[in-house]
């Protein structure tokens, strides 16, 4: 799913609503996947943090850049995991109060998922298929 997609998903679901769309809106818990070297990517960010100056600026930058994107894959993989699960609501609920009450502690834990996510440990071949309602 691109970029494009992603910002025009509310636009579609509007049109959807008004009868005119009459397509499949992606799923994007099921979709959302950075390329493989945005964990080098992260870990190279964090090794210069370490250094002095600008790189040290640059390197900053960069690893909260990619780890607000893990946060974010994360979140959508929590989503993507309690699909179909009786205590989803709640679950997800629980989740989101915590990162609200716990700020930022639950968002490392979040970003920890999406980092395990992209290793493709989370993901199981058709586990969870989306429903029609695509929630």
């Amino acid at each position: 799913v691109t970029g494009v997609q992603t910002c025009a998903l509310p636009i579609l679901k509007v049109v959807r609503i008004s009868g005119l769309f009459h397509g499949q809106l992606p799923d994007l818990p099921t979709t959302t996947l950075m390329p493989s070297v945005t964990l080098v990517a992260f870990g190279l960010s964090i090794l210069v943090c370490f250094a002095g100056g600008l790189p040290r600026l640059i390197g900053s930058v960069a690893a909260v850049a990619l780890g607000t994107a893990f946060m974010l894959q994360g979140l959508a993989g929590l989503h993507r995991i309690t699909r179909g699960n009786a205590f989803r609501s709640g679950l997800l609920s629980l989740l989101y109060g915590m990162i609200l009450i716990l700020f930022p502690l639950p968002l490392f834990v979040v970003a920890g998922v999406g980092m395990a996510d992209q290793l493709r440990l989370l993901r199981r071949p058709n586990s969870n298929p989306p429903t029609s309602t695509n929630t």
